[in-house]
This record gives structure tokens, sequence and C-alpha cells, in this order.
């Protein structure tokens, strides 16, 4: 036979030669859940493979023209029993080839919704998002609408990164159980993830960029503070057993209901710690130090004042310029428990106040190892970073405090303030500052969605106002602070800012005698401050109170 011949004949066998088709699945496999198929494909002679299809049940579902070749099946969305799944192959000569595998899909939906969200509910402590998405989804389709189901399939999505589909179930979830705290918590975790997501390229509108800051924000937390009131709503006062009531009116910080409720109490029973820490504490966070103290001058003579008792009346005597005793408080609070997490928040609050960093620093970076997750903690390394100029590491710790409690207003109304301590560097121009004095704004007002009666806020608007010129918005704000805490050093100090800016020298001189008598040991003597002398205070000797609550 010639080489002709031969050659002719070895084309031939190679053209007939079959497409062999290989893949990562048999007959009679279960499957259930999204299940992925590979196919390998061999070939003889000189044949390529140009695309692979796969067919469900002679339905065309996916093309791959590129290997691996590699197909997804979403048996969830399937009907549990028999599949057949064909693979066919073709190669640039024309020829094909495939192969058919029976398979059973069972998604185990006889098992019940409750069983398919126990399941999803493990995976996420486990971190297998991907897999508690599918048991979630399962969940669904054993019982539609199922809230529990769309609550675990809105954290499965929320730890893959797929933020609008988390929204879209927890929105769900919360119409099928509205105002239910856990489904209010998620939304709103899930619309702070969404907030630090938004980041400005090279060529964005940092305006856009801000507004959906903003708005991503102040979804966050309303829907924290609609779970918080919700919490507080399920808690009844007991006489005999107050706390549960109280600290739940705390973590809502609904000062005013801690206060209604506890100041009878505590007249009836002045033995009791605690009823008066949690009264004291409220005091101190609606600037009434001397309440405070009064209250926990009772509990001292009655012998049942506790260190974090004695922790709150340092913080008062520091509000009201006693040093020495607020000294001689803290150090009984220190003596009785220095591990004390509301003594040590205390001391930080108190060292901050007096711009003693390096004190701050190190109670920092010690709560931070134990209790980093704190937002109260992270307010602290925030405001030491501030101070230090370190912006990129307070960003960082005003996220995670945020992650941490959404509706926290002091981490707004501190990162408000950073905004505006890079207005005043020197070497910064006419449009970074107004940028930056947009952020500012942005912040107090979502300070003012977790606590619209948060005077440090208000003054912080009318500062913005009063560094932009705008003197009658800056007399408005500082007009709301003074109405919203009318024993605020800050907010007054504020006003005579506000009201000389708008030349009303009298109105400005009024409202500096007041903030004078408040506050004499910082503002005693002071002239009408200006913008930035208002700012200043404000994150020094006029910033609020912030420590961990009993």
């Amino acid at each position: 036979m010639s080489l002709l011949l031969l050659a002719s004949a070895y084309l031939t066998l190679a053209q007939r030669a079959p497409i062999t088709l290989t893949v990562n699945a048999k007959d009679g496999d279960v499957v259930r859940g999204e299940r992925s198929f590979r196919v390998s494909v061999a070939t003889t002679g000189d044949q390529i493979v140009s695309a692979v299809e796969f067919y469900v049940n002679g339905e065309l579902r996916g093309k791959d023209e590129s290997t691996p070749y590699e197909f997804n099946l979403d048996t969830i969305g399937e009907n549990d029993g028999p599949v057949k799944l064909r693979f066919r192959a073709y190669t640039s000569e024309n020829k094909s080839g495939e192969k058919t595998i029976n398979v059973k899909v069972d998604n185990e939906l006889g098992k019940g919704a409750a069983y398919h969200v126990d399941r999803a509910n493990g995976l996420l402590a486990d971190g297998k998002y991907a897999l508690a998405r599918d048991a979630g989804r399962t969940a669904l389709k054993a019982e539609k609408g199922n809230p529990a189901a769309r609550v675990a399939l809105a954290r499965a999505y929320m730890g893959l990164g797929e933020f609008d589909q988390a929204q879209l179930q927890a929105e769900e979830a919360n119409a099928a159980k509205p105002n239910d705290p856990a489904v209010l918590t998620l939304l709103s975790g899930i619309n702070v993830q969404r907030a630090f997501r938004i980041y400005a390229k090279p060529d964005s509108d940092r305006a856009e960029v801000l507004k959906q800051i903003k708005e991503a924000l102040a979804g966050a937390v309303e829907n924290r503070r609609k779970a918080l009131d919700a919490s507080l709503d399920l808690v009844k006062l007991d006489p005999a057993k107050p706390a549960p009531y109280l600290d739940a009116a705390l973590s809502a910080r609904r000062y005013g209901a801690v206060i209604s409720a506890a100041q009878p109490l505590y007249t009836a029973n002045q033995n009791s710690a605690e009823i008066a820490d949690r009264l004291a504490y409220a005091y101190l966070r609606t600037n009434r130090p001397q309440d405070a103290i009064n209250t926990l001058n009772t509990l001292q003579r009655a012998g049942t004042l506790t260190p974090y008792g004695y922790a709150l009346r340092a913080v008062a005597l520091a509000e009201m310029g006693d040093d020495a005793a607020s000294d001689n408080a803290m150090r009984e609070a220190v003596l009785g428990d220095s591990e004390n997490l509301g003594v040590r928040t205390a001391q930080a609050f108190i060292a901050l106040k007096r711009g003693k960093t390096d004190v701050v620093s190190k109670l920092a970076a010690d709560l931070q190892k134990e209790q980093g997750q704190r937002a109260d903690v992270r307010y602290f390394q925030m405001a030491l970073a501030a101070k230090d100029q370190r912006y990129s590491d307070a960003s960082r710790a005003f996220q995670v405090g945020v992650l941490a409690e959404p509706a926290m207003a002091d981490l707004y109304v501190e990162y408000a303030n950073d905004a505006i301590a890079i207005t005043q560097r020197g070497n910064i121009d006419a449009k970074e500052k107004a940028q930056h004095y947009a952020e500012a704004r942005a912040y107090f007002e979502t300070a003012l969605v977790a606590r619209p009666e948060a005077a440090e806020a208000l003054s912080g608007l009318a500062m913005v106002a009063a560094f932009e010129g705008k003197a009658a918005e800056a007399v408005k704000y500082a007009t709301a602070a003074v109405a919203a805490a009318p024993m605020d050093a800050g907010a007054h100090y504020a006003l005579a800012a506000a009201q000389n800016l708008a030349r009303n020298v009298a109105a400005a001189q009024a409202a500096m005698r007041k903030a004078d008598q408040l506050d004499p040991k910082y503002l005693g003597g002071r002239q009408i401050p200006d913008a930035p002398a208002v700012w200043r205070y404000l994150g020094t000797a006029g910033r609020p109170v912030v420590i961990a609550a009993p």
C-alpha cells in the first residue's frame, strides 16, 4: 500500500474517532444546592474543541467555549426528583460527541423549613456563607416567605458581600415581622456595610459619594434605633427588679425615660447602687453633673457606693471643674476595681478632657486588647488618633465603632470634628475646606438621627455654619443646642460665637455670661469666641461624656 493511501486511511480513522467526554458525576448521583460540573473532552488528530453545551432535561442551560469547561446547576430552582443532564462537545471539524448522566435532585424539602434554617444558622456560625445561602433558599422553598429563612438568607448574602440581595431579604423579613429587633438590627448592619463600601474613584463626584454614605448611615441608624426601641417596649418596669428596664432604656439612649423611672425608685431606696449608678449615668449623659453628684453623695453616705459609682462621681466632678475631688474619687474607683470597664473608660474620658493623650493612649491600647469591638472603646481610639493627626487610623476606628453600634451619636460627632480638624491646617485650599465642612455637616446630621436632642451635634452644626460665614444658620443651630441642653456650657459658648457673627452683640454677651457661669474653670473670664475657639473647646473640656454604661 502506498504512503498516500496509508495517510488517507489514517485521516479517515481520525475523523471517525469518537469524541470522549468525562464529567465529574455519574448516573445515580444525588445532587442538592448549587452543584458544579466540570467536563473534560478527549479528541484525536488535530481536532480542536470549539464549545461544550449543557442541557437539563433537554433544555440548553449553558455553553462554554474555553477550558476548563464548567457548568453550574442550581438544584434549588429545580423540582426534586430525577433529572437528565446532557453535555455535548463540538470540534473545529464540525464533529460532536456527548455524554448523558441521570441524577436525582433531593434538597430534603420534606424535613421542613425549620430544619434548613437551623442548618443555615450553623453554617453562618462557621463562616460558610455560600452553603448557608443554599440552606436559606432551601428553607424558603420548603416554606414560602418563612421570616427566619429570610433572616438567615440575608445574613448569608451579607457575608458574601451581596448587599442588595441581603437588604432585599431583610426587608422582606421585616415586612413579615414588623419591628422585630433582630431583623431591624440586621438591616442596620447591612446599611453600615453598604456605607463603608462606597469608595470614591479619583474622578468621582465627592458630593455624590458623601450623599450616598450619609443616606446609608442614616438608614443604619434609623433601623438600629427602631430595634433598640422595640427591645425596650418588650420590657416592663418592675420596681422590685428595675435593672432590666433601665438597662434597655440606657441602650436605647432614652435617658429621660431612665431618669423618670429611676428617680422615684431611688428616693424610696437610697441604698440601692443598682438604681443610683444608672440614674447618675443618665444625668451625666443629659448634662446634669450636679444631679449626678447629689445622687452619688447620698449613696456614699449610705456606704454603698461601688467602684463604678466612684468613677461616675469622678467624671461628674471633672465636669464641674473640681479636679482635686475628681482625682480623689477616681483613686477610690481604681482601688475598688481597677479592671472595671466603666472605671477604665471614665479614666480615659477625664484624660481626654484634660488633654493628657499619653494616659489616653495607654488606656486605649489596653482596652483594645480586651474590648476592641466595643463602640465606646473605639471612640477613644479615634479621638486619640485624630489628635495625633492620624486620620486614617481615626477612620478605621470609626468604622469598627459604627459596625459595633450604629446608633452611638458620639462616634459621628467625633468624626465630624475630625473633618473640621483637617480644615484648621495651614496647607489647605478653599475648595478642600468646603468639602471637609460638607463632611462635618453630614456626620453631625447623622448624629442627630441617632439622638435628635444631641446638643453637641447641634453646636457642631452651628460652628460649621460659622466657619462658612452663615450667621443666621449658626444662630439657628446654636439656639437649638441651648434649648436641647440648657445646662451645657458648650451650647451657650457656641451661641455666643454665632450671635457675635450675626452682630447681635448684646445676645452674644448674654450667651457668654451663661457659658462662663456653667463652666467657670475653662470659660471663666474669656472673651466672646470665634468658631475655631468654640471648636477647640468642644473637642477638649467641652466634649460630651462618654463612658461605658453600667
